[in-house]
């Protein structure tokens, strides 16, 4: 009797063992089976400007535009997007430390970041948090390619986060100088002597200094084009007193003024040089607020017969050039090299993840943004091996201030062409006499 029931609770063990066991197994079954409800939350993307910088409130404006048209159409793949905004001053550890609080805190998909020095830096810390915090990071207004770009093609496992859609990138504008020089600076103006001013930072490394068996320095290309550069000068971003450089350069027989700059205050270099010595002499500017519009009136017209990279103009390069051009005027700020990327960057974060079918594997949406082409308000937004935007997808206009602050295209050849047909390149004398 005894062993009886002895075996009767034994078997009742085993059952129940067992029912648990299966119960747990169902359990399992299940979750794998049935796909949780997707996230509904916005999509957090970061933005770690300079907004005392004309280069700062552009890229905010137009990636706050390109997110206001997405979640319009309903956001990417159901939820909405959502900008969070910090300054990092233009100091490094500030930076660093804003895209660490964005990808930590704040939980960023994408944190998008300006120039080069602080690129660089988040880098090598987005290295150490990707592994537990993965996420993509990109760049606005980074030319520098070679140091950190190249990191993605060498060591792609590390750094296969980072994407740079910033097409002005320094093959790019190198390539830009083996065109315009010769056909605009040379054909076109007639200059034979450059006086040569390049910005003291980290992004204009090779046109200072070169890059062994990639880039020779600027003053080097300028001079293996045939034009004699008379004079040269590296100057900081924060110089304000440009009266003595203008004299030299008036001395030194220079036909042109070339600035390679991002963060020189080129309103106060234009109103010094209307009333120094060089005056007669016409300048090619870089980018900052000289690619505005209102360009003409920060300077009071001082800024007539200047020539700039990227001029805010009405040129139809793409189906969506225009109407993003307006769409900035609309908002009251002008528009500078990086502008353009800041807006394209979101609608390629949008057609990966649609690509990839997710907005929460950023394994896949990476793989994603490595497949993806689309038309940018510049060109083609399309990355190559090294993450970047190819030399030759995004056109590179330069532009001249001429009577009334009308801003035009005057180069390349067909661009100007098919924007404005009847306006070409003028001297300082012909534009002073009309």
């Amino acid at each position: 009797m005894s062993s009886s029931k002895a075996v009767t609770k034994l078997q009742a063990s085993i059952i129940a063992i067992i029912l648990v066991v299966v119960a747990i197994a169902g359990v399992y079954l299940y979750q794998q089976t049935v796909t949780p409800p997707p996230p509904t939350g916005p999509i957090k993307i970061g933005l770690v400007a300079i907004m005392a910088s004309p280069i700062g409130v552009s890229d905010k404006v137009a990636m706050e535009i390109a997110i206001e048209e997405i979640n319009k159409q309903g956001g990417i793949l159901g939820r909405p997007l959502e900008l969070i905004v910090k300054d990092w001053k233009r100091e490094v550890p500030l930076g660093v430390a804003a895209y660490k609080d964005l990808v930590m805190k704040e939980g960023c998909l994408v944190v998008v970041v300006e120039t080069s020095e602080l690129t660089s830096a988040c880098l090598e810390e987005g290295a150490k948090l990707y592994p537990e915090y993965p996420h993509i990071l990109m760049s606005t207004y980074s030319a520098s390619v070679w140091e950190y770009n190249i990191k993605v093609y060498k060591e792609y496992d590390k750094y296969k986060f980072y994407f740079n859609p910033y097409g002005v990138t320094t093959s790019t504008q190198y390539w830009v100088y083996e065109h315009m020089h010769p056909e605009l600076i040379g054909d076109v103006m007639g200059v034979k002597k450059v006086a040569l001013l390049i910005e003291d930072a980290m992004w204009t490394t090779p046109h200072r200094k070169g890059i062994p068996g990639l880039y020779p320095t600027l003053k080097e290309a300028l001079e293996k084009q045939g034009f004699d550069v008379v004079f040269y000068s590296e100057i900081s971003a924060g110089e304000k007193m440009f009266l003595p450089i203008f004299e030299k350069i008036a001395a030194s027989g220079a036909e042109l003024i070339i600035l390679t700059s991002a963060y020189v205050d080129t309103v106060t270099f234009a109103k010094q040089w209307a009333e120094s010595p060089a005056k007669d002499i016409p300048i090619l500017f870089g980018t900052g607020a000289c690619n505005w519009k209102a360009f003409w009136n920060l300077t009071g017209g001082a800024c007539l017969g200047t020539l700039t990279w990227e001029p805010e103009v009405d040129a139809p390069i793409t189906e969506k050039t225009l109407k993003f051009i307006q769409a900035m005027r609309e908002k009251g700020v002008g528009l500078h090299t990086g502008t353009w990327a800041a807006y394209d960057l979101v609608y390629a974060l949008k057609a990966a993840c649609e690509k990839a079918g997710t907005t929460e594997d950023v394994e896949a949406i990476i793989k994603a943004l490595e497949e993806i082409e689309i038309v940018g308000v510049k060109g083609t937004v399309k990355f190559d091996d090294w993450h970047r935007i190819p030399t030759g997808a995004y056109v590179t206009p330069i532009g001249q201030f001429q009577e009334d602050g009308k801003l035009i295209v005057v180069w390349p050849e067909w661009l100007r062409e098919k924007t404005n047909p009847e306006d070409h390149y003028k001297t300082l004398e012909e534009l002073r006499k009309a």
